[in-house]
């Protein structure tokens, strides 16, 4: 892991996907716990809840780790 983070463009590169990843948790933890909350059981609601605090956690370090990884220069 510290070597992918050693070099700008990998780790930009999971910085995205942290991004994209904390995304969609977030939208389906919202589906989950606000829309779909009737039609499925306590215990998935429960877990909707959690990724409507997982996802937004994921989205913060994806966009920190983007900004660390614009401030350092490429190399080859």
């Amino acid at each position: 892991m510290a070597g992918m983070l050693e070099s700008p463009g990998k780790a930009r590169t999971l910085a995205n996907g942290l991004l994209l990843a904390g995304m969609a948790i977030l939208i389906v933890g919202v589906l989950g716990a606000y829309c779909f909350d009737e039609a499925i059981g306590l215990g998935l609601v429960v877990g909707a809840h959690m990724l409507t605090i997982l996802g937004p956690s994921l989205v913060k370090l994806g966009y920190v780790m983007r900004l660390s990884a614009q401030g350092r220069p490429l190399a080859c």
